[in-house]
C-alpha cells in the first residue's frame, strides 16, 4: 500500500471506504495521526460532493452522460453512480479522460487533485419503434403533357432507397438517397412533356427493420425522417406528371417481414370504419399512397406492371455479378420488352426474335440507380459497381424507344444540354 503522505485525499478516502474499518481503526493501523486522518478525510467527502459534473442528454433510443468528477474515474463506477439499466442500455463506446486541479486548502495551502472525465454513449437494447402515416397537403391539377408526336413519354427511377445513418455524437442525419439525382429529375419532369413517372422498386432502404445483419445503432429512429423525406420529393413528382406508378421491391418488404417475425400482432391491422384501408403498418398507408394519386404494384418478387402489351416493368429479384450479365439473365426470361431495377448497374441488352410474321426486337434496360454509389447505402462497398441513371422511354403502338441517361457526380446531359442536380434539403 502507498505511504498515505504521497497519495492524494481522494485515494485516501477509497482506501478508508474498502477497508471497512472505522476512522480511528484504520489510522490507528495505518499509523498515521488520527486529526489529520480526519481533516484530510473531511475535505476528501466536501470534494466529493461538490465536485461532481454529471450530465446526461437521453433523446429517443440514445443517451449521452458526461461525468466530470474527482472521485469517479471508470466506466463501472459511472454505471454504478448513474444507476444505468444494462438490460435496458447497451454501452456503446465511452472515453475516459484525467487532468490535474489545483486549488487551496483550510491552511492556504495548494493541493494539486486529479479531476477524471467518463463520458459513455448507449443505445437502447430494444430500441422503440414510433412509426406514424405522413401528412400530405398537395392539390393536384389534372396535367396534360406536351406531345410527342402520337407516343408517351415516361420516365423510370430506380432505388431511390430513402433513409438515412445518425451520426452519435453529433445527431446529424446522413441520406442514403442522393438528392442531386432525384432534383435533376425533377428538373426534368418540369419541362412538362413527361405524362408517367415509374418507380421501380425500393423506395425506403428501411435498414433498421431489416432481419439479415446486425442492426447499427445508427440506424435507429431513422424510419420516420425517411418517410417525410420520401414523401416530399414523391409529391414533387405527382405534381409534375399525370400518373406515379410504385413497384414493391425487396427492401420495401422489410416492415412486414419485421412485423411478421417480431410484432405478429400488429401484422395486417386495419382501420375499422372502412373496409378498403390499407393495412396501418404498410407502405401504400405510411406514404399516404391514396393522397398522393400515386399506384402501388405489390408481390414481391412477383410484382410487376404492364405499360401496355410490349412493355413491362418490374423491381425485378434477378442480380449478377458481371457488367450486362442481369441485363442478358432478364431478356431471356422475357417475350417483351422489360426494364429492371434491383442491381443498381445501367445495363441495356437488345434481342432480335423471329416471329410469324417478321422479326421483334425486344430490350432488357436497368437505368443504374437514385441513391448513392459511395459506399453510404447499407451493405454496399465504395468500390461497388453501381452507377446513377434514369431512363426516359417513348412507347405508344411502336417498339418502346429507351433512352439511358447517365449521371455522374450530379451532372448528365439530355438532348444535348447539360443538367445539374442540387443538393437539395427539404424543410418539413
Amino acid at each position: 500500500m502507498k505511504k498515505l503522505d504521497n497519495i492524494s485525499n481522494n485515494e485516501l478516502l477509497e482506501l478508508f471506504e474498502r477497508s471497512g474499518l472505522s476512522e480511528r481503526k484504520f489510522a490507528a493501523q495505518q499509523n498515521f495521526p488520527f486529526d489529520r486522518f480526519h481533516g484530510r478525510l473531511f475535505r476528501a467527502k466536501k470534494t466529493r460532493s461538490q465536485g461532481d459534473n454529471i450530465e446526461i442528454t437521453e433523446e429517443e433510443n440514445h443517451c449521452e452522460i458526461d461525468c466530470k468528477s474527482p472521485r469517479i474515474k471508470t466506466l463501472d463506477q459511472l454505471i454504478a453512480e448513474c444507476k444505468i439499466d444494462l438490460e435496458v442500455w447497451q454501452i456503446e463506446r465511452h472515453v475516459i479522460n484525467k487532468w490535474e486541479v489545483g486549488a487551496k486548502d483550510d491552511s492556504k495551502r495548494i493541493v494539486v487533485e486529479p479531476l477524471f472525465q467518463v463520458k459513455a454513449w448507449m443505445v437502447r437494447r430494444h430500441p422503440e419503434y414510433i412509426v406514424q402515416p405522413v401528412s400530405i397537403n398537395y392539390k393536384f391539377e389534372p396535367r396534360n403533357a406536351a406531345p410527342v408526336g402520337n407516343l408517351t413519354k415516361s420516365m423510370i427511377i430506380a432505388d431511390p432507397h430513402f433513409g438515412f445513418s445518425r451520426d452519435m455524437r453529433t445527431g446529424k442525419l446522413t441520406p442514403f438517397h442522393d438528392r442531386r439525382c432525384l432534383d435533376l429529375a425533377l428538373q426534368l419532369l418540369s419541362d412538362g412533356s413527361y405524362t408517367n413517372l415509374f418507380i421501380l422498386g425500393d423506395t425506403l432502404d428501411l435498414a433498421e427493420w431489416s432481419d439479415k445483419f446486425l442492426v447499427s445503432p445508427e440506424f435507429y429512429w431513422t424510419t420516420q425522417p425517411a418517410l417525410m423525406e420520401a414523401a416530399w420529393w414523391l409529391g414533387q413528382f405527382r405534381e409534375r406528371v399525370q400518373k406515379v406508378v410504385k413497384i414493391e421491391g425487396n427492401h420495401d418488404l422489410r416492415l412486414q417481414t419485421k412485423m411478421k417475425i417480431h410484432l405478429a400482432a400488429a401484422y395486417n391491422i386495419h382501420r375499422i370504419d372502412d373496409e378498403n384501408a390499407l393495412p396501418v403498418m404498410s407502405i401504400p398507408n405510411l406514404l399516404a399512397f391514396d393522397t398522393l394519386g400515386i399506384e402501388y404494384s405489390e408481390g414481391y418478387p412477383d410484382s410487376e406492371y404492364w405499360v401496355d402489351d410490349s412493355l413491362k416493368l418490374a423491381h425485378g429479384d434477378l442480380a449478377r455479378q458481371q457488367p450486362g450479365a442481369t441485363a442478358r439473365g432478364m431478356i431471356e426470361k422475357n417475350t417483351e420488352t422489360v426494364i429492371f431495377g434491383h442491381v443498381h448497374r445501367q445495363e441495356l441488352v437488345t434481342k432480335k426474335v423471329t416471329v410469324y410474321n417478321g422479326i421483334k426486337i425486344t430490350q432488357s434496360f436497368c437505368p443504374g440507380c437514385v441513391c448513392k454509389i459511395d459506399g453510404t447505402v447499407p451493405g454496399s462497398k465504395r468500390d461497388c459497381n453501381w452507377q446513377n441513371g434514369i431512363g426516359i422511354v417513348y412507347h405508344g403502338n411502336v417498339s418502346p424507344a429507351i433512352v439511358p441517361i447517365l449521371i455522374t457526380d450530379g451532372l448528365a446531359i439530355v438532348d444535348g444540354k447539360m443538367y445539374r442536380g442540387e443538393e437539395k434539403d427539404p424543410t418539413f
